[in-house]
């Protein structure tokens, strides 16, 4: 069996029985008749584009709030400014 023979379609939804429905791989794999090999591997993509998408996210979020500190202070000081 070739990797290509099954279309992305396909491998998100036996992902998907695995995650969503918590079937076990091994059962996805002889209900879709489908190597383990090809399940597990499908599994290990979604893992690996679930962790890159919570890591921009993550980036992002850092990156506000350095944007938001540096904002701050520039407002602190403007208040002492106004203050005096």
């Amino acid at each position: 069996m070739s990797w290509n023979r099954y279309s992305p379609e396909f491998s998100k939804q036996a992902v998907k029985q695995v995650i969503e429905f918590g079937y076990s791989a091994k059962e996805v794999s002889k209900r879709l008749d489908v190597p383990l090999d090809y399940v597990n591997a499908w599994l290990v993509e979604h893992q690996k584009a679930q962790n890159q998408e919570r890591s921009i996210t993550l980036h992002e979020v850092l990156l506000e709030n350095i944007q938001l500190k540096h904002e701050l202070s520039r407002l602190k000081k403007l208040d002492e400014v106004k203050q005096e």
